[in-house]
């Protein structure tokens, strides 16, 4: 902790009351109060403090995250604060660090998963010179930009110097979300804990109950398993997991109940497979056999017409395997259709990123309308990471995204497997974690929340350090003794 409160007094009173007057001038720009003017010239000072003591700022981002609250700035703008004004202001620390310590972003950017993520967004940006909606579009990748820069770049920064940290970035988190989702849960208890209200009660921390199940997930899932392999701190962290869990499971998101099983199989399975292979197969064999059964079942239960009752957590979730007598599902069907013929009509550039709810309308066919269809044509998406990137980038989006996922899902497994004693069970926790969002990958589109945005991000920057460290066997040295000197005085430390 010296490293992160190393600052004089004054500098810490300085970082406060500035973070302070930032969310006073937010909240009167929020009521249409005109002190929202004095924001430009305090947005300048936030970069000059994200200067001096990135590291604190930094810090300061992750622990207010989960509190943060969309507002519209001003008419067809809005930001998410104080997190995106944050993350603003570090995008040019990051920048301006990468001359002084980065060797594991050198090496990173060298990686399989390091090129793909730079293909990505080359192909963000040639697919928002074609977009049918540049505004949409270039807001969208500017959103990106300062998210992968505070998340992304700028983590890799600190976990070159501090390796600590790795881990260290979950448990800022925890504080604000524990509080977020106890308030939530006050809120819901009042209209009896039923799915009617689950997607309201969530509001303002977040759009509706998917980010905030998905984030609840996946913060449950790295501190259980924290609780079962970690070194120390395992009843904390148990503790803190459990009203997590209960958030999720009262957040009625079906993909993030599976989430939550899927990472349980892939922790236990991966354990096995470290320490009892010959048990684990045979296990994973049953368990899969009768987990199997019980979709097939349920999906021919629903085809023919079979009748749950939303407030029943079991029956909701066997409700995620209908493709029939669900209309959630349905309409799922209905948007990834949509999306495949946008992909036809553009198959090689996409309609631009962010462009997919106000061009699908007139891609969706009779045949696959349900209830809940729309055809307001600015509303909804295309419940699919993937379907989103075939419609708004393409071709390239697609086989990228694809091959994206399976890099990550490969390079997590080998990585825990082969992993040293001292590295495993933070891989463990990373790849538990990023399961528990692999369901939501695949049939919701989250990644422009910000909460989700910083959590994948994140979670990417632990991967390619945790790798380095595995291949090298420490983690990467500063450039130099003048670097490293010049890197711990620009960090504030």
């Amino acid at each position: 902790m010296a490293s992160l409160l190393g600052n004089p007094p004054a500098g810490r009173l300085r970082i406060w009351g500035g973070v302070g007057l930032l969310v006073a001038l937010s909240l009167a720009a929020a009521n249409k109060n005109p002190l929202w003017a004095p924001l430009p010239v305090l947005g300048l000072g936030l970069v000059w403090l994200a200067v001096s003591y990135p590291l604190y700022l930094w810090a300061t981002l992750l622990a207010v995250l989960p509190l943060a609250v969309e507002l519209a700035v001003v008419p067809g703008f809005a930001l998410t604060l104080p997190s995106d004004v944050f993350a603003l202001a570090l995008l040019p620390v990051a920048w301006l660090l990468l001359g002084r310590s980065a060797r594991l972003v050198n090496w990173g950017v060298r990686t399989p998963l390091g090129l793909l993520l730079v293909a990505i967004y080359v192909v963000y940006l040639v697919s928002t010179v074609f977009s049918t909606e540049p505004v949409r579009s270039l807001k969208f990748v500017a959103m990106l930009t300062w998210q992968a820069g505070a998340f992304l770049l700028f983590p890799l920064l600190v976990f070159e110097r501090w390796p600590a940290w790795r881990t260290r970035w979950v448990v800022l988190l925890v504080p604000g979300t524990l509080l977020v989702t106890g308030l939530i849960t006050l809120r819901h208890a009042r209209y009896g804990l039923s799915f009617d209200q689950s997607s309201f009660v969530v509001r303002p921390f977040f759009f509706d109950h998917g980010p905030y199940a998905t984030f609840l997930a996946f913060l449950a899932c790295f501190l259980t398993t924290w609780a079962l392999v970690g070194h120390r701190y395992r009843v904390w962290a148990l503790l803190a997991a459990v009203p997590l869990v209960m958030g999720v499971v009262f957040s009625y998101s079906r993909a993030s109940w599976l989430g939550l099983v899927l990472a349980g199989a892939a922790g236990a399975l991966l354990w096995g497979l470290r320490t009892a292979p010959r048990v684990t197969v045979i296990g994973l064999v049953v368990v899969g056999g009768l987990f199997g059964a019980n979709a097939l079942r349920s999906v021919n239960e629903y085809a023919s017409g079979g009748f749950y009752k939303q407030d029943d957590l079991w029956q909701q979730f066997r409700s995620s395997f209908a493709t029939r007598g669900n209309a959630s599902n349905e309409e799922r069907i209905n948007r990834w259709v949509a999306a495949r013929n946008m992909l036809q009509e553009r198959p090689w550039t996409g309609f631009g990123p962010n462009s997919y709810s106000t061009q699908y309308d007139r891609f969706q066919q009779a045949y696959y309308g349900t209830v809940i269809t729309t055809h307001r044509g600015d509303v909804g998406g295309a419940h699919s990471e993937i379907m989103t990137a075939a419609a708004e980038l393409g071709w390239p989006g697609l086989v990228l995204s694809v091959a994206y996922l399976l890099v990550v899902g490969f390079w997590l497994v080998r990585g825990y497997l082969r992993a040293p004693p001292a590295l495993a069970p933070v891989y463990l926790c990373l790849t538990t974690a990023l399961v528990s969002y692999f369901p939501q990958f695949a049939v919701n589109y989250l990644i422009d929340q910000d909460e989700i945005s910083a959590m994948v991000f994140l979670s990417l920057a632990t991967l390619v350090s945790l790798e380095y460290q595995r291949r090298y066997g420490s983690p990467p040295p500063a450039s130099g003794t003048a670097g490293a000197d010049s890197a711990a005085r620009v960090m504030g430390t």
